[in-house]
């Protein structure tokens, strides 16, 4: 248990000071990177299809809550794709719709980051 918290403490820190650094650099901020609203997105849709398919897996159930975390990050961008693609006008520009984009992606990487963080203690 020692080394899974020694290597999950690492990886937050290399993340922390990578994102800072390219953020600070780049002139963004690392508020980008942080979305309640993204993260019960795909915690709550993981949880539930988890829930549903609870007696009927015979492999371990958090290999399906895994799964599925990484299918609600899926099913978060396309929602954001979709609310940026449907709202867009032109007279908004490129930048709105870039943003838009970016932030759809959030879900995804949730997702996929939440899947391989959570697996080492379960």
């Amino acid at each position: 248990m020692k080394n899974k918290i020694i290597g999950l403490v690492i990886v937050i820190v290399t993340l922390a000071i990578v994102l800072t650094y390219v953020a600070s650099d780049s002139g963004l901020n690392m508020g980008m990177f942080i979305s309640p609203t993204a993260f019960i997105l795909v915690v709550g849709i993981a949880s539930g299809l988890t829930l549903m398919k609870k007696d009927t897996q015979d492999e371990g159930l958090f290999t399906v809550f895994k799964h599925n975390l990484i299918f609600s990050g899926y099913i978060g961008t396309l929602i954001g794709l979709i609310l940026v693609f449907g709202g867009y006008e032109e007279s908004m520009g490129i930048e709105i719709m870039l943003s838009g984009i970016s932030a759809s992606l959030i879900t995804l990487l949730y997702g996929y980051f939440l899947a391989y963080i959570l697996e080492p203690f379960f």
